[in-house]
């Protein structure tokens, strides 16, 4: 069992890539995947959407690197479009109408802890750029994380 093992052995497993890192909640295991496609669901963004797939990519990539955030059009973009085989036009596309969908179905009470007074709800919607941000920031701050970066620094 994992729980048994010191620091530098889980460490070392860890950096070997021999275990796999899960996040734990008392005694449930919750995959950061499953974490971020609920959270997608509960924006009112429904799964057989292609920018459901797109922004949960989005999302893990930001999570791991800060850098996709401020290079959104030249590093994320790209990525995404060699990863799925699609042009870059496409994919912004299917990310508009996916934030177009959220914004429709999204609670205000949801609303307003994601975006605040930074937007007026009656006239606009995020732009894509906006609402990738402001949603991978709040998804730092409330998902259960465990940083690698963290765990390097013991090594």
């Amino acid at each position: 069992m994992v729980s048994d093992l010191d620091d530098e052995e889980l460490i070392k497993l860890i950096r070997e890539g021999n275990v796999k890192v899960s996040f734990f909640l008392g005694d449930k295991t919750i995959d950061r995947n499953i974490q971020i496609n609920n959270f997608l669901k509960r924006l009112g963004l429904p799964e057989h959407l292609e920018g459901h797939k797109l922004l949960e990519e989005i999302f893990k990539l930001c999570l791991e690197d800060d850098s996709y955030l401020y290079n959104m059009k030249n590093k994320l973009f790209k990525e995404l479009s060699k990863k799925y085989n699609k042009n870059y036009k496409c994919i912004e596309k299917c990310l508009r109408y996916s934030i177009t969908i959220c914004w429709d179905n999204m609670d205000y009470e949801d609303r307003d802890n994601l975006f605040g007074y930074s937007i007026n709800y009656n006239k606009d919607k995020p732009t894509t750029k906006q609402f990738i941000y402001t949603v991978t920031n709040y998804l730092k701050n409330t998902l259960v994380n465990i940083d690698l970066r963290d765990i390097n620094r013991y090594t």
